[in-house]
């Protein structure tokens, strides 16, 4: 589990991923720290990608996205460095392949469905 802290620049969270423990092979380990992320909320990855907030959840649902859950919080974040990848796979017509849009298709549908049950 990561440890996070919020900051208070735009309510970015700050995190580390968890540590890494090496072996010295006597039975003795060093702890490494894992490298820092940085999370954002649904509303800043949707305005990262520039699309609307149930555009982005579509893109969660369809897999072009992974949330990050803390059982101890009720929101969800996502690691910048994948929006900001993916916004730049966006731009690139070939990224857009039929299954790809199927899948978002395919979710959108589902989130409709939900909304509306």
């Amino acid at each position: 589990m990561k440890n996070r802290k919020e900051t208070h620049a735009g309510q970015l969270y700050f995190a580390f991923a968890p540590p890494i423990a090496i072996s010295h092979g006597d039975g003795s380990f060093t702890l490494k720290p894992g490298k820092p992320t940085y999370e954002v909320n649904p509303l800043q990855a949707a305005r990262m990608l520039g699309v609307s907030r149930e555009t982005f959840y579509v893109y969660v649902a369809a897999g072009l996205l992974e949330r990050v859950r803390y059982p101890s919080m009720r929101r969800i974040l996502i690691d910048a460095a994948e929006v900001s990848a993916l916004a730049d796979k966006m731009r690139d017509s070939e990224f857009w392949t039929p299954a790809r849009i199927l899948a978002v298709r395919q979710a959108k549908a589902a989130r409709e469905r939900k909304t509306t049950a």
